[in-house]
This record gives structure tokens, C-alpha cells and sequence, in this order.
């Protein structure tokens, strides 16, 4: 396990709530038609949505989005489609066995075999 992968599944462990805001907006976005979704996006619209509510600010390091938008595509078959999110190369990477050289090749038929889980 390295090390960015371990960052993130503590931070997700002791901040499960940020999954939640992840996951609503990014529903959002696919309700209103959007194909293919930014993570970095959806984070300054979480940023911005605390710092004006007066809750406090949202503190998340930018090194942590890569393992949610991974998490989010593990977890939800709306966004099992190659290209849902924009994706680099991250050490992330192979934390949920999902792999960037395989999401960019795989075609709906692997996406509905390998991802058989759901929230």
C-alpha cells in the first residue's frame, strides 16, 4: 500500500461525511446531463458551498480527490463509464483494483462485470 493510498482511506475513515457531499454532487452533475465530471469541480463546490454557509471550511488535501473519484466510480454504476471522470496517473491507483490503463480501454460490457458493486 503506498503511501497516498493510505492518506486517503484514513481521511475517508475519520471524514465518511465528505463522501456523502462527493456523491450528491456529483449526482448533480449527472442528473443535469454532464458526461464527463470534474473531481476538482466538485471539490471547490464543496469548498465554496461550507465557507458560505458558515460551517466552517472544507479542508481537503488535493492529493486526496484522486481516491474519490475513484471511489465514487467503484461504488455507483451511474459513473461506470470510461471517461465519467477526467483521470491522470495517480499512486491512488489500484487502492479499489481500478486501474487507469484498464478505465481507459474498457468498453460498458467490462465496466458491467469488474464493477459489481453498489452503494
Amino acid at each position: 500500500m503506498t503511501n497516498s493510498q493510505r492518506d486517503f482511506l484514513y481521511y475517508h475513515n475519520d471524514n465518511p461525511h465528505i463522501y456523502t457531499e462527493y456523491l450528491k454532487f456529483a449526482r448533480q452533475l449527472h442528473a443535469a446531463g454532464v458526461k464527463r465530471k470534474s473531481i476538482s469541480m466538485i471539490t471547490e463546490r464543496i469548498r465554496w458551498g461550507t465557507a458560505t454557509s458558515g460551517n466552517g471550511d472544507f479542508k481537503i488535501n488535493n492529493t486526496l480527490r484522486a481516491g474519490y473519484s475513484r471511489l465514487l466510480m467503484w461504488n455507483n454504476k451511474e459513473f461506470q463509464y470510461p471517461d465519467c471522470f477526467t483521470l491522470k496517473k495517480s499512486s491512488i491507483d489500484g487502492l479499489y483494483g481500478v486501474k487507469l490503463d484498464d478505465i481507459r480501454t474498457w468498453d460498458s460490457t467490462y465496466w458491467n462485470l469488474f464493477f459489481v458493486r453498489s452503494v
